[in-house]
C-alpha cells in the first residue's frame, strides 16, 4: 500500500504540545518525526509498527541529530506510541479503504448489461407483451434509485458542531446554573493562558469546571458571575501547581492538591452560595 490515512487539523493536536515541552524542542520538530513515523510504519512489514527504528539513521532524513530524535520518541510513550507500535493505527489506518472504487466499477459493469437487457426487450417486445416483462424493467428502475440514494447519503453534508453555550447573567438575583453542553468561550481561555497555564492545562480544567459545577446540587450550584468564578478556578489551579497556599507557606504534589481540596470544603461549609466567583 502506497498511501497511508492523516486526520484533519493533526497538526493542531495539543498533544504535540506536550511532547514538545517533555522533550525541550519545537512542535513542528514534533511534527516531523511524527509524519516519518507514519511512514515508516505504514511501510513496514507489520503496518503500525516502527520495529528496527534508528535514531541516527531517520534523524539524517531531516536534518535533525540522534539524541533529539530520541528525546522526542521517548516523550510520545504513552501518548501516540505504545513501544514500537503506533497507538490506534488500526482504527486509523484501515487494511483496506471503504470499497467505494469497487462498488463504482459493479455498479457501471450493472449499468451496461442492464442497458444491453433494456435493448434486447425493446427490440423483441410488442404490444402483447407479458406482465412479467414490465415487472423486470420496474425492478432493475427501482435498484438504480437504490444505487442513487446511496450514493447522495454517502456524499451527504455533516452537521455543524453545536454552538458554544456561555451563561448570561440575568435578572435572578439567585444567578444561573452553568449550563450542561457549557464550552469554554475563547476570551475566557486567552485570560487562562495569560496567567501561564499550558494550553493543554486548560482544556483539562475547563472539563473539570464544567463537571463540576453542573454536578452541583441547589443553591450552591448557581452563580451570578460564572466568568469570575472561572478565573478564581484558574487562580486556585495556578496556587495549586505553584505550591502556593497562602501564608507563603508552600505546598506541592498530592499534599498541595489536597489542601487545595480542603480549602474548597471549607469554603462550601463558610458560604451558601460557595462565594460567587468560586
Amino acid at each position: 500500500m502506497n498511501w497511508y490515512r492523516a486526520y484533519h487539523d493533526m497538526h493542531l493536536d495539543p498533544k504535540w504540545r506536550i511532547v514538545a515541552v517533555d522533550a525541550g524542542c519545537k512542535v513542528r520538530d514534533v511534527l516531523a518525526v511524527w509524519i516519518v513515523m507514519l511512514n515508516r510504519a505504514s511501510k513496514s512489514d507489520v503496518r503500525g509498527s516502527i520495529a528496527g527504528w534508528n535514531d541516527r539513521a531517520e534523524g539524517a532524513a531531516i536534518d535533525m541529530r540522534a539524541e533529539e530524535m530520541r528525546a522526542i520518541r521517548e516523550a510520545m510513550q504513552g501518548l501516540v506510541l505504545d513501544g514500537e507500535e503506533i497507538t490506534n493505527w488500526s482504527k486509523y489506518q484501515p487494511r483496506r479503504e471503504d470499497g467505494s472504487a469497487e462498488r463504482a466499477k459493479a455498479w457501471r459493469e450493472r449499468t451496461r448489461t442492464q442497458a444491453n437487457a433494456d435493448q434486447d426487450e425493446r427490440t423483441h417486445t410488442n404490444a402483447n407483451s407479458s406482465p412479467r416483462t414490465h415487472e423486470n424493467t420496474e425492478e432493475r428502475r427501482e435498484e438504480k434509485k437504490d444505487i442513487s440514494d446511496a450514493g447522495a447519503s454517502e456524499s451527504a453534508p455533516v452537521r455543524p458542531a453545536a454552538p458554544v453555550v456561555v451563561p448570561k447573567p440575568g435578572n435572578d438575583p439567585r444567578g444561573s446554573r452553568l449550563h450542561p453542553g457549557w464550552q469554554l468561550p475563547d476570551d475566557w481561555r486567552e485570560w487562562a493562558e495569560q496567567l501561564g497555564m499550558p494550553p493543554p492545562i486548560v482544556t483539562g480544567e475547563a472539563d473539570k469546571f464544567r463537571d463540576y459545577w453542573t454536578g452541583k446540587p441547589g443553591a450552591n450550584g448557581r452563580k451570578s458571575d460564572w466568568a469570575g468564578t472561572w478565573r478564581n478556578w484558574c487562580r486556585r489551579v495556578m496556587e495549586t501547581r505553584h505550591g502556593q497556599r497562602g501564608h507563603g507557606q508552600p505546598q506541592r504534589g498530592a499534599s498541595g492538591i489536597l489542601a487545595a481540596v480542603a480549602d474548597l470544603e471549607a469554603a462550601d461549609r463558610r458560604h451558601a452560595d460557595f462565594g460567587d466567583g468560586f
